[in-house]
């Protein structure tokens, strides 16, 4: 039978080549229904996805700003989409936080209560009342509401990225670039960030450890260094991106660098606050 006889099986239109000229469904070869076919294309797919995955870390990590200048001029079969690249960092980051006790993006209910300036006194009523109201013993909610906090935290942490990108335009308004093109940056940005906080905590508690056991009983760090060392490490990140992709004067962008460095830490605060909220009306 010749294979322009042929249908596609997917859609059913007539076959003129190998492809599918309306969907791109391949016909399949009698040799490719092998053993050794299978093993050989799994490999290949392999091979290509760790090379894939490796090459955009390796940029996400120590070129900042790269990956989305070669997004932008639409080089993207050698990179994991921008996306892939976040959901990945994500998924390392929770778990690193799962096994160290971390509580960065997902910040328990005393945390929300007494550590967060801009609406503690808020959530510390709000819970007062639903105790008060309920009768629950604070402890038991508590509990329940840290383990609400864990789950639907790994997903809201993505509603940072779009808040930093409206950040990011309204500071380069002027160059006419698409929405989308700061997207893509606050996504790539948010992913290294992710893993900026893994490498940055096992640092700090490592030096934190051995200063403590060499000069027991100083208080070696607070929450101010911590957060301070944070935001350094995300200004000197953006300076090096901003930089190559917007190519302004120096000064003007350590400028700009700083100033979105300082919505950093009102973004994070705004997202942990949609956090309480979310999870406050869940339970």
């Amino acid at each position: 039978m010749k294979v322009d006889s042929l249908k596609c099986v997917s859609c059913d239109q007539p076959l003129g080549s190998r492809y599918c000229a309306n969907c791109g469904e391949k016909k399949i070869a009698p040799h490719e229904q092998t053993v050794k076919h299978f093993l050989a294309q799994t490999f290949a797919l392999l091979t290509n996805v760790d090379n894939t995955l490796f090459r955009s870390f390796k940029f996400l990590l120590f070129k900042p700003g790269y990956l989305t200048a070669e997004y932008m001029e639409g080089r993207r079969k050698l990179y994991l989409r921008p996306i892939q690249l976040f959901l990945i960092a994500n998924v390392i980051f929770f778990l690193f936080q799962s096994l160290t006790g971390i509580q960065t993006f997902n910040p328990s209910l005393k945390s929300h209560m007494y550590h967060q300036p801009p609406y503690r006194h808020i959530a510390a009523k709000m819970v007062e009342n639903r105790l008060a109201e309920s009768g629950m013993d604070y402890d038991a909610y508590e509990q329940t509401f840290n383990i609400m906090t864990e789950k639907q935290a790994k997903t809201f942490v993505i509603l940072m990225i779009p808040f930093f990108a409206v950040a990011v335009a309204a500071l380069y308004w002027r160059q006419g670039r698409f929405l989308v093109e700061h997207l893509i940056f606050s996504i790539h940005f948010y992913a290294f960030y992710l893993l900026y906080f893994i490498v940055f905590i096992a640092v700090l508690r490592g030096i934190r450890n051995l200063l403590f056991l060499a000069f027991p009983g100083i208080p070696w760090y607070s929450e101010f260094v911590g957060t301070s060392l944070m935001l350094l490490g995300g200004f000197l990140y953006m300076l090096l991106a901003f930089q190559r992709l917007y190519q302004q004067n120096n000064w003007i962008t350590a400028i700009k660098s700083l100033a979105i460095t300082s919505c950093l830490m009102i973004i994070i605060y705004l997202y942990r606050m949609i956090l309480f909220f979310t999870c406050f009306y869940s339970i």
